[in-house]
């Protein structure tokens, strides 16, 4: 989280453009910077926050998946992917937020599948969307 924050941090002000637009991405780094931060101190005992945190991470992650579904459904254009993506970020948070400590190594092991689809699917060029647009 601290690692990410401060790739956030890095990237709004190497723009050189400081724009409106881009002061969400600013703070959703500082606050990942800082918490990072403070579970790194805390250690071992920071699993239980952590996981909630990342679970209301892929909370929000999931209604932006819903809204692409709701969007698709106004425009009638597919959105099974989309709505899969939906159930599957969401059904993993809501366990990850009821049972943050129990769940924590399996949302790892899920978190590096994760990595590992974007990575390969970056190099294939194919649609960001799955990335929740961050």
């Amino acid at each position: 989280m601290a690692a990410a924050g401060i790739l956030y941090g890095v990237s709004y002000f190497r723009n050189r453009q400081l724009s409106v637009d881009r002061s969400a991405e600013l703070a959703n780094g500082l606050v990942l910077l800082v918490v990072g931060v403070v579970c790194m101190i805390h250690g071992a005992e920071s699993i239980g926050p952590l996981g909630t945190a990342w679970a209301m991470i892929g909370i929000r992650k999931a209604s932006k998946s819903l809204s692409r579904v709701i969007q698709a459904t106004q425009t009638r254009t597919p959105f099974a992917a989309s709505f899969v993506e939906f159930l599957i970020r969401f059904i993993f948070s809501v366990m990850l937020l009821l049972y943050p400590a129990e769940k924590f190594e399996g949302h790892i092991i899920l978190l590096g599948l994760e990595l590992i689809a974007v990575s390969i699917r970056l190099t294939k060029q194919l649609s960001p969307a799955l990335d929740g647009e961050e």
